[in-house]
């Protein structure tokens, strides 16, 4: 424990389980957003990359980093990448790579979104997509790039916070 814990702990006007709730959540909301948000940048952005190299995409870097940043945004992210590619691809009249890549970045990237996300966030934090993604769109405008992570980590502590206020005085009416 660093030296500024104790004497933080004993400023805070909470009772004891309540700041231990406090500390433990944090820092498991801190690990989760850190790891998790970028975890799942990273792979699609390496899977994007596989998938644009199988399918004829000639630029695989650009196109493996813009899908790595698209999936910051839940949900929809990488398809925001690599369904204007597979357009491309039909445009050119590459039917087949636009449908091949189309499929991959649907049924490989998309899912792998969702199972990283969903384990990696979930079992260290119990936190909803949802919050990252309405913490990326307040995080962003405040912090710039340093959003991706305290954008989804201020939402969190917020409902973190609620918890505890509910914990604090709910239990002292009765």
């Amino acid at each position: 424990s660093p030296q500024w814990e104790p004497r933080f702990r004993a400023a805070i006007p909470l009772r004891e389980k309540n700041i231990h709730l406090l500390f433990t959540e944090f820092k498991k909301l801190l690990i989760s957003n850190s790891i998790g948000i970028p975890a799942v940048a990273i792979t699609q952005g390496i899977l994007g990359m596989v998938g644009c190299r199988i399918f004829g995409i000639e630029d695989v870097m650009l196109a493996g980093m813009l899908i790595a940043f698209s999936s910051l945004i839940p949900v929809v992210g990488s398809g925001l990448i690599y369904l204007p590619l597979a357009i491309y691809l039909f445009s050119q009249h590459k039917e087949a790579h636009g449908w091949g890549l189309l499929i991959w970045g649907t049924a490989i990237v998309g899912i792998v979104d969702n199972l990283i996300r969903i384990s990696i966030q979930k079992r260290l934090a119990q936190v909803h997509p949802l919050i990252t993604f309405f913490g990326l769109l307040v995080g962003l405008p405040l912090f710039g790039i340093f959003g991706i992570i305290f954008g989804p980590l201020m939402i969190s502590l917020f409902f973190l916070l609620l918890r505890i206020y509910r914990n604090e005085f709910h239990e002292s009416e009765e």
